[in-house]
């Protein structure tokens, strides 16, 4: 099995789990799931109200008829109640009061015979105006923003590296039930809550009605980690009696769970609920913990809470206790807990909203090393507050969870030997280092016969059976089976029960023991067997002639059996007529036990024939047959026994669900027969291939042609659930829920031949990556993984694989086409065509190569998974090739250039594919206008490859997603410099009689001077074939006092081809001969096409210099 990430979450089935409908009063808050691993927790949170409650005594210096005695200065003649801080409060408030909070700003307000209620609690200005005898609202506690309003709020505890395990937001608002508010916008996704998470309180009295919402936020925040999120959609009621009472509420949290390799191993348990407190509290506890033995420093514990409500105003009595302790600091003093201050993330005025963390170190005393339960207790005086979520990460040991069941393999009968089926598995999430023992105590009465199961090593004394294994037990693994043979003394009830313990802690102890019931029948026999023939008088049952009915049958198809009278024999049980002289008619009532799965999954079985039915009673669990006459038993039926025959008819057999089932009958006298035998799937499907992201169902036809819309990108998890199907097409809900745990455990996908798609003719691919990840639960009929992945591009051909079914062979399974898969982003690199040279000023060490404008250089794409590995099977196919101006730059073709992919160049090498590309400058060399100094500088070109791709969502709806090389905040996209090149030639003159060289060199634009290239030894010149010569003098021109050339005599040897080295090279004109002298100018046409020639002058005939130097004047 799979393991992705060093943490593990608990399923408890509490408090919300179990809650009904979509909203109600006040649900108490309780344990919803339990974490373990190295977690930790953080969040955000934000208000739409736009001030705090008021009403607190300013201390200011007051110069008018009114009291303020403090820092700040009161002007007006009222009394100003308001807290002035270090500012003025400048305001008139005539025959009013001025009850604004100024904080460290200017209360300018002019309230006339009013109140002035405006706050001003930061820095600014508080400018309401209020000049009649109404009320100034500036500010007031009761203003909010509205629901478009996005509020934003930042999040910024998830350290690097860290894993988001969960994120959950809530929201609350005042508002009565009609109103309350369940769909909200986060981060621009419009969320509703789930109905189990859809919270009221109409406790609080006085027409103070609240509600709250919760809603799974983890994949978006997964997805984006810190940053800026915003909120919006939430409507509350502002009017009366929310405002006059300064009881409104309207906010956002935001709780964040994350593992990260530098946190301490934890249990971290999340709460939930929406319950009201006031003048009173509630105590959680915590009990599913132990703390290690020594207990480090660093081992810290961490608290925190989400409540609604709080006014910082009403002081006293208001305290969260850890283990009897009051817990403060410098946001929530002691007995002001609730004060609209929250400091998950730093924010004192959170009005409305306490989202509080706290961090608590061993040296603390509050926690001890061996300690195993802890409490929370929220109290308060007189304000009103709302307890919505509490988090709370403790130190503990590693911990395991063992499971014990236990199953019958048949019914219980005195003097016959019966099987207890003992399974112990390990639910994580650590592995079981062992031992692990089973103890079991065996009931009076029933005779230990024996006890075995590979690896384990049993012993007994009296009734108590000790067996211990000492193989390790890994996560979701299961050890082999117990088995322990009984035989009973007498006829009675009998209750076995056997307890399993490890080595590691185990914190869910309700699993470690279980037990199973069963009424014993008296001694002799049955007086019936089931048969799969008409058994003839005599027949010994087992033989051939008369088989016992063992199955198996498949699920949802009628099976018929017989139903044989017995009776003993020499050799043991033979059939035996019922009458030897008459017809008889017998009424039968029928049991169905489970045995493995042990537990019904609310599916009854049937007899059904053409002229009569007869439907079983649910099965009784763990293989128990109970009491005949009792409940369990169906309704009579009549069967014919023909005279002489010991067998008769019975109705088929149908069960719509998978199992091993024990099916028993009794006669009106309690003559009893019964047949275990396994019901199987009539063959396995998926249930469900959704990506785990978010839910959208794979789009793949069962083909995979055409080639589907996009489904998940490579390396990203996927979920698939295998569930089984019976005869009639039903789902078989009891499926995976078996005792050994062999279906999760033995069930895998065949991967077969993938669809290849895109089908971009590429060469050869190498083996195609196997496909990651395994099953990891159960439930709902399903065996269920939520991690697999395929680092590959295209689609993929799966099917389930089960070898058989408890033991017994199983019809064919579907092969379903899974895809399409596709990159999540590419990287490009680009191959320079010679080293960067001073002048062309490349960006080092960005860019280290470059080429010249119009000369081709390769461009590698790479496609680039989920996890960060090479896609295979990727052809590149309708990929767009650009050049930007940097990596994740946003100017297009720098330096007003063209990036040009050349034809029939890709090549594919899974996972590269390379393109051949030049990229063209705006001005280039010429030698019609050799001074013209104004070609285009040396512009550094950085290459992105992009593609679009239809995604399908949840929704069904298909999006474009763009899928680029310019991802992340560090994009690899390869970088090349460009820069004008051209071939100087140098002019040339010597005898007519002789060879004449002639030099060229590379050279490139520095954006002031032509610098030659000496690092390019790459280019090659066809001289021979591309050589022009014009403008001929003398015996050169063909004609006389012609320009025209005469080709006889301008020439050089034939087939030349020249390769730079180090930028340079010569070449050699071929003598015209004695007399023909002359002069020519001569370029070669544009051979490299990225290095177009100067034109040079050469002279035949010229044996010496025309220059005088200097030294020769003397």
């Amino acid at each position: 099995m799979r393991k992705f990430l060093q943490w593990w979450v608990f399923g408890l089935g509490l408090a919300i789990a179990v809650v009904t409908g979509a909203a109600r009063a006040d649900t108490a808050v309780a344990l919803t799931k339990s974490y373990a691993g190295n977690l930790n927790f953080t969040g955000t949170q934000v208000t739409i109200r736009t001030a705090s409650n008021g009403n607190c005594n300013c201390n200011g210096n007051c110069n008018g008829n009114g009291n303020c005695n403090g820092n700040g200065n009161c002007n007006g003649n009222g009394n100003c109640n308001a807290n002035c801080g270090n500012g003025n409060c400048n305001g008139n408030c005539g025959n009013g009061n001025c009850n604004g909070n100024c904080g460290n700003g200017n209360c300018n307000g002019n309230c006339g015979n009013g109140n002035c209620n405006g706050n001003c609690n930061g820095n600014g200005n508080c400018n309401g105006n209020c000049n009649g005898n109404g009320n100034c609202n500036h500010g007031n506690a009761c203003s909010v923003y509205s629901p478009d309003t996005a509020r934003q709020a930042a999040l910024t505890g998830i350290p690097a590296g860290a894993t988001v395990v969960s994120a959950q937001l809530y929201w609350a608002g005042s508002g009565h039930q009609a109103n309350a508010v369940y769909s909200i916008t986060f981060d621009g996704k419009k969320l509703t809550a789930p109905a189990a998470r859809q919270y009221f309180s109409t406790t609080v009295g006085g027409g103070l009605d609240y509600f709250a919402g919760a809603v799974d936020v983890t994949a978006q925040v997964a997805e984006k980690g810190n940053g800026t999120y915003s909120f919006s959609g939430l409507t509350v009621n502002t009017g009366n009696p929310y405002c006059s009472s300064q009881g409104m509420v309207g906010g956002f949290s935001l709780l964040v769970i994350y593992s990260s390799n530098t946190e301490p191993y934890r249990l971290l348990n999340l709460y939930e609920g929406f319950q009201y407190f006031r003048n009173n509290g509630l105590t959680l506890n915590l009990n599913n913990f132990q703390v290690p033995t020594p207990l480090p420093e660093t081992s810290t514990a961490r608290l925190g809470h989400i409540t609604w409500d709080g006014d910082p105003m009403i002081q006293g009595g208001e305290d969260l206790l850890f283990n009897g302790t009051a817990l403060t600091d410098s946001t929530n003093p002691s007995g002001n807990q609730f004060n609209s201050a929250s400091s998950v993330n730093g924010d004192p005025n959170s009005y409305g909203i306490d989202f509080d963390a706290y961090t608590i170190k061993p040296s603390s005393a509050l926690f001890q090393a061996g300690q195993r339960t802890a409490t929370t207790t929220y109290r308060t005086g007189q304000d009103v507050v709302l307890l919505n979520a509490q988090v709370i990460a403790i130190p503990t040991d590693p911990m395991v969870d063992l499971a014990i069941r236990m199953a019958r393999s048949g019914g219980l009968q005195a003097g016959e030997t019966t099987d207890y089926v003992i399974t112990v598995q390990n639910n994580g999430p650590n592995s079981e280092s062992g031992p692990v023992t089973v103890t079991d105590t065996v009931p009076p009465g029933l005779a230990i016969v024996q006890v075995s199961g590979n690896g384990w090593n049993c012993s007994t004394a009296g009734q108590n059976v000790t067996c211990t294994s000492s193989t390790p037990l890994n996560l979701g693994a299961t050890l082999p089976a117990l088995i322990l043979t009984v035989r009973p003394a007498a006829a009675g009830t009998y209750t076995n029960t056997a307890v399993v313990a490890g080595r590691m802690f185990d914190n869910q102890l309700a699993n470690n023991t279980a037990s199973n019931t069963g009424n014993a029948a008296p001694a002799g026999g049955n007086a019936y067997e089931l048969t799969t023939v008409a058994c003839p008088d005599g027949a010994l049952i087992g033989s051939a002639q008369c088989p016992r009915f063992r199955g198996p049958v498949v699920a949802g198809k009628p099976q018929p059996f017989y139903v044989t009278a017995v009776a003993a024999s020499p050799g043991g049980k033979a059939a035996t007529p019922v009458s030897s002289s008459a017809d008889t008619s017998l009424a039968f009532t029928f049991s169905l036990s489970c045995v493995d799965p042990i537990r019904h999954q609310g599916v009854q079985a049937a007899l059904q024939g053409n002229l009569a039915s007869l439907t079983l009673p649910l099965c009784t669990e763990s293989g128990t047959v109970p009491a005949v006459g009792g409940a369990g038993w169906s309704g009579s039926v009549t069967l014919r026994f023909v005279r002489g025959n010991p067998s008769a008819v019975a109705l088929p057999f149908v069960y719509e669900d998978v199992g091993r089932v024990t099916l028993s009958l009794a006669d009106s006298d309690k003559r009893t027969g019964s047949a275990t035998f396994v019901v199987t799937p009539d063959h396995l499907e998926f249930s469900a291939i959704k990506r785990s992201a978010d839910g959208a169902s794979n789009p793949s036809s069962p083909s995979g042609i055409p080639a589907p819309p996009a489904f998940v990108r490579a390396g990203e998890d996927f979920t698939i659930s295998v569930g089984a199907r019976t005869f009639s097409g039903k789902w078989a809900p009891n499926f995976a829920n078996e005792l050994r745990g062999q279906v999760i455990d033995a069930l895998g996908l065949k991967q077969v031949l993938p669809v290849l798609a895109p089908t971009q003719a590429v060469p050869e691919p190498p083996p195609l990556p196997g496909l990651q990840g395994g099953f990891e639960g159960t439930g709902q009929g399903a065996v269920t993984g939520t991690h697999f992945s395929w680092d590959a591009a295209g689609v993929l051909k799966l099917a389930p694989d089960l070898k058989d079914y408890l033991g017994e062979q199983i019809g064919t399974t579907e092969v379903v086409a899974v895809g399409r898969f596709y990159p999540d982003h590419f990287e490009t690199t680009t191959s320079a065509v010679f080293a960067c040279l001073k002048g062309m000023a490349c960006p080092y060490p960005a860019i280290l190569g470059a080429a010249y404008s119009n000369q081709p250089f390769d461009v590698t794409v790479r496609a680039i998974g989920a996890t960060g590995k090479p896609v295979a099977n990727y052809g590149g196919v309708n990929l767009t090739i650009s050049a930007f101006d940097s990596p994740g730059g946003n100017a297009v073709n720098p330096g007003g250039g063209a990036l040009v992919i050349d034809p029939v160049t890709t090549t594919g090498l899974d996972p590269l594919v390379t393109f051949s590309a030049h990229y063209d400058l705006p001005i280039r060399f010429s030698n019609s206008q050799p001074r013209a100094l104004n070609w285009t500088a040396p512009v550094a070109v950085w290459v992105r490859a992009q593609t679009t791709e239809s995604v399908i969502d949840a929704s069904g709806t298909t999006k474009a997603t763009v899928i680029t090389s310019n991802h992340g905040p560090n994009p690899i996209e390869g970088g090349i410099m460009i820069v004008n090149g051209r071939l100087q030639l140098a002019n040339a003159f010597g005898s007519e009689l002789l060879k004449l060289p002639v030099q060229m060199n590379a050279q490139y634009w520095t954006g002031s001077t032509w610098e030659n290239n000496i690092n390019d030894s790459v280019s090659a010149v066809q001289y021979a074939a591309k050589l022009l010569f014009s403008d001929c003098t003398g015996r050169l021109a063909s004609g006389t006092g012609g320009s025209n050339c005469n080709a006889t005599l301008l020439k050089v040897p034939p087939g030349g081809v020249l390769r730079l080295q180090s930028g340079g090279g010569k070449f050699w004109l071929t003598p015209p001969g004695a007399g023909n002298t002359g002069s020519a100018y001569l370029r070669i046409n544009d051979d490299p096409v990225w290095l177009p020639s100067t034109r040079a002058r050469v002279v035949f005939g010229l044996y010496k210099s025309p220059l005088i130097y200097i030294r020769e004047v003397h």
